[in-house]
């Protein structure tokens, strides 16, 4: 999900080059590549709470709001 989202931002970068200077496109780029990094961040920390989870008891609220 967030996967395609990152990959329409690269696509919509690339064809707005032409319209953006080269700091706007250098800009850009990292903010998705922040995105990438922090989404892959998140689905480890999901991995690492769920993962205690198992250990430990949790509400299943809690579990349900960590999921979304």
């Amino acid at each position: 999900m967030l996967g395609e989202r990152i990959s329409e931002y690269r696509r919509r970068l690339e064809e707005a080059k032409d319209r953006l200077e080269e700091p706007e496109q250098a800009l850009i780029l990292e903010l998705i590549r922040d995105l990438e990094t922090l989404a892959e961040e998140n689905k480890n920390l999901k991995t690492a709470v769920l993962g205690h989870t198992k250990k430990s008891i949790m509400s299943s609220r809690l579990r349900d709001a960590l999921m979304e």
